[in-house]
């Protein structure tokens, strides 16, 4: 399925935002990439999208690579570089922030535990780990660990936050324990201000994902002084697939991840691939391949086919925000992934199933909204069809 990304997505802008987001120019395409920056009109557009879209540092350091001696943007390289230094500075104070909170809450209860995407990732396949921006953290840990970390980190100066946009802060027992019983996720919120989520399961969507084998077989990384555990390199590069093309790939760092883990020695794309394919998602794995050889052209697609399809997303939602990714995502076809063929079949039942289940299954945004008594919290699952229909309706209505 060849197809072309649309003229009016695809600008001398939009291009050179794309190939700059990645974690660095392959060698001998240089001279390509400064065709392509010399075609830009709107440098501010660019810095600002990069900005937003929380790759600004990669295309600071691209350009600054590009232009070692002068010449080319260079009045834009020193606009980008405070804004690109500050993403820098607090992406350590989040490296930072892991680290304590791993030393402090995980390590001395000496649980099993994988820690997702951001620094971890980053940690393991990015030549340069600080470029790669991180605003908070990620662990994967067992169900029945939750309530010792959460009790663990309220001792040590963390605060428990429900997970909408809200935020709101957990300060009561019964609410934590809510929290616990209806959540997939649970929020901390590190004494510097990092949020760090707390995930009972990898994914809450798909149920392809074997949270105790993928636990069992985490490999070691080291970030900053502390080693920690994170998933396997063809696992980590799954996920990372399926996650992002479920965002609809609206963050440029994104871009970035992929071109890293694809570029890396510790990734065996075959494996990769063959992982994906024993769960459902290989359809996803190919096309974020795809993807990324699209992105070294700066997203210019010669017949790949889904792939393109995945760019011209991406393109779509560059100007958006959360809101706008959500709308893009209710107008393909769910609330799973963006298009079934991204799934085998077996996985997209599955998928099926969760949703239906979901739909009767209590959330805890529901308890906020109606905080029973913990000997009426039953009456949530009859309640659940009518509260879901009345949030359905003040979203669309």
């Amino acid at each position: 399925m060849a197809r072309a990304i649309a003229p009016k997505l695809l600008t001398p802008e939009a291009s050179a935002l794309i190939l700059l987001s990645r974690d660095r120019i392959a060698p001998g395409a240089e001279e390509a990439a400064r065709k392509k920056c010399a075609a830009v009109e709107d440098w501010a557009w660019v810095t600002q999208i990069a900005a937003r879209k929380l790759s600004l540092p990669f295309v600071y350091h691209n350009l600054t690579a590009l232009y070692p001696g002068g010449g080319g943007p260079s009045a834009t390289i020193e606009t980008m570089r405070p804004a690109a230094l500050a993403m820098q500075m607090a992406t350590l104070r989040v490296n930072a922030a892991q680290v304590a909170f791993h030393n402090t809450c995980l390590a001395p209860l000496g649980i099993r535990h994988a820690y997702l995407k951001g620094p971890a990732l980053a940690a393991r396949f990015h030549r340069n780990p600080g470029q790669r921006f991180a605003r908070d953290i990620d662990v994967l840990l067992r169900e029945g660990d939750l309530a010792g970390v959460v009790a663990a980190a309220l001792g040590a100066g963390y605060q428990v936050h429900e997970t909408s946009d809200a935020r709101h802060r957990l300060d009561r027992a019964r609410d934590r324990r809510a929290l616990l019983r209806y959540s997939p996720v649970v929020m901390l919120l590190s004494p510097e201000g990092v949020p760090i989520e707390l995930h009972r399961e990898i994914d809450k969507n798909l149920g392809v994902f074997d949270n105790e084998a993928l636990l069992a077989g985490c490999t070691p990384v080291t970030l900053g002084s502390g080693e920690m555990r994170t998933l396997a390199p063809e696992v980590m590069f799954t996920f990372a697939c399926y996650h992002n093309t479920r965002h609809l790939w609206s963050h440029l760092h994104w871009l970035a991840d992929l071109s890293a883990m694809l570029n890396h020695p510790a990734l065996n794309t075959a494996e990769a691939q063959r992982f994906a394919d024993g769960i459902g998602l290989g359809p996803t794995v190919a096309a974020a391949i795809e993807l990324d050889a699209i992105a070294a052209r700066g997203g210019v697609a010669e017949g790949e086919g889904y792939g393109a399809r995945l760019m011209e997303l991406c393109l779509s939602a560059l100007e958006g925000d959360v809101a706008e990714e959500r709308r893009l995502r209710d107008a393909l076809s769910g609330n799973t992934v963006p298009f079934r063929w991204l799934m085998s079949g077996e996985a997209g039942r599955l998928a099926g199933r969760r949703h239906l289940a979901r739909r009767f299954a209590p959330s805890f945004e529901q308890y906020w909204s109606l905080p029973l008594p913990e000997a009426l919290q039953w009456l949530y699952y009859p309640m659940k069809p009518f509260y879901g229909a009345l949030k359905r309706w003040r979203r669309h209505g």
